[in-house]
């Protein structure tokens, strides 16, 4: 979560506490009550979809469109993964590849790939 919210004002570009989420970053923040316990910037999964119940949404909703971005973004690259992997290896089984991948999420539970 970030500490500042968003406002795309011209004078906010710089603010690295609106824009990015990372915890890190965020617990810097001057004079904010998260600074000393960035918990609140850690959600559980049960955490997430107990907000997203109290606010009228369906964490399925979210759990089927994350699923669905993510698919399709590893389909997308799917064949540069493999020759990758046939550049290293001499067989595909005695590797694995591990993605992460960072998700922005709208109000209507769209969710935007960033990167992976």
């Amino acid at each position: 979560m970030a500490t500042d919210k968003y406002d795309p004002s011209p004078e906010n570009v710089g603010n690295v506490y609106m824009h990015l989420t990372n915890p890190d970053i965020n617990k810097h923040r001057p004079n904010h009550p998260y600074a000393k316990n960035p918990r609140p910037w850690y959600w559980s999964v049960e955490e997430m979809y107990e907000y997203m119940r109290k606010h009228g949404d369906d964490p399925q909703v979210f759990l089927k469109n994350l699923k669905r971005t993510i698919a399709r973004a590893v389909l997308s690259a799917e064949h540069k993964f493999v020759s990758r992997a046939h550049q290293h290896v001499q067989y595909r089984g005695n590797c694995f590849e591990l993605f992460g991948a960072d998700i922005l999420v709208d109000r209507n539970l769209k969710t935007w790939l960033v990167e992976i």
